[in-house]
């Protein structure tokens, strides 16, 4: 709205100029002081205010608190269910629980086997569906349904060929990948691996020799908006995209603070990784969220029960930081269906649970 205002006053303002060109020369004298008078003030008044960060503390409610797991590699929201997977159980490490906390079953196998996974993710698939894919090995995937009681389903898509560090699935089943060594980093595949679109240029150099690493990110999409967010892991930067069936354009970008690197021929050195970067994020109806150590901290306790590591960031999708909520209790995992602004988190309390957050 606010773009809008500035666009439509530019307009009104050359044809205002425009229609007093004839008038005589000191009266277009005065007309343009009083042009420039009105210009500049209306263009500080259309300037972006800063966004004031509120701190709030929540009592979240907990929908579980008997979470047997050693560690949650990835947590999803698919419509009524919460998934999560824990690589380091090898017999059963995907676990599915329904909103309300209850479980409801558990699928997944890790090995080197055919129906077996290496190193394995998991995406949202549609409504109550969710994929599994292999990073590494055969790049198998499996697509497991509430319609089938979660049991698994092995399925070959082309797009899935170790290249992309990043995938998501689009409404009608086209796939978005997340590729750092291609010029237009988001691509955007028909299931039989046939490119559609494709954007995304990242703001660092594209002549380095290990951009897998420096630039490696993930890709969070939110349905219900059809906006993708790309975060890098190792340099502060994000961005948002419209991803429809058939088009990506940027929406927005941001690059958080002055990271400091060198660039020596095709080598990158980064001084600090990760920092300022956005962290596990998930999507809501208004906000990304994101994992993030209290700025306010003055403590000296490192651990990872740490006071400090009770809050997440809450962002528009204009990257303004907006509030930082502290939970009360450490977190690890974030997710999100996207349709409002609750979010759901794994966190010690003082066993793994998980709770649910409504802001």
């Amino acid at each position: 709205k606010r773009q809008k205002l500035c666009n439509d006053f530019t307009f009104n303002f050359c044809l205002f100029s425009f229609i007093f060109s004839s008038f005589h020369y000191k009266d277009i004298m005065k007309l343009q002081l009083l042009n420039i008078f009105i210009a500049c003030t209306f263009c500080i008044s259309c300037s972006q205010k800063p966004v004031k960060t509120e701190r709030i503390q929540v009592s979240p409610k907990v929908l579980t608190d008997s979470l047997f797991i050693k560690s949650a590699a990835s947590f999803i929201c698919i419509g009524d269910y919460l998934v999560l997977q824990d690589p380091r159980q090898v017999s059963n490490f995907i676990k599915i629980y329904d909103t309300k906390g209850h479980f409801v079953s558990e699928v997944g196998q890790i090995g080197n086997g055919p129906e077996e996974f290496i190193l394995p993710e998991c995406i949202p698939f549609g409504e109550n569906k969710f994929l599994t894919w292999n990073r590494y090995g055969t790049f198998q995937t499996a697509v497991s349904s509430s319609e089938n009681q979660f049991k698994q389903e092995f399925r070959s898509f082309n797009v899935f060929n170790g290249k992309n560090q990043s995938i998501q699935l689009c409404k009608n089943g086209n796939f978005i990948t997340y590729d750092p060594t291609k010029d237009h980093v988001i691509t955007l595949y028909s299931p039989d691996g046939k490119e559609i679109a494709s954007a995304g240029k990242l703001p660092f150099s594209s002549d380095i020799a290990n951009r897998e690493h420096f630039y490696s990110g993930k890709i969070v999409y939110n349905h219900e908006n059809q906006i993708l967010l790309l975060y890098l892991e190792v340099l502060p930067y994000a961005a948002t995209f419209k991803v429809t069936s058939s088009n990506i354009s940027l929406l927005n970008e941001r690059t958080f603070g002055n990271p400091e690197y060198i660039i020596n021929g095709d080598q990158m050195q980064v001084k600090e990784g990760g920092k300022n970067c956005l962290v596990g994020c998930c999507l809501t109806e208004d906000f990304i969220i994101s994992i993030m150590n209290d700025p306010d901290y003055t403590g000296n306790d490192k651990s990872q029960t740490s006071p400090k590591r009770h809050t997440v960031g809450v962002y528009d999708y204009d990257f303004n930081l907006v509030k930082i909520v502290n939970l009360g209790m450490p977190r690890y995992n974030l997710a999100a269906s996207g349709k409002d602004n609750t979010f759901y988190a794994i966190v010690q309390n003082p066993e793994n649970s998980i709770i649910e957050i409504e802001l």
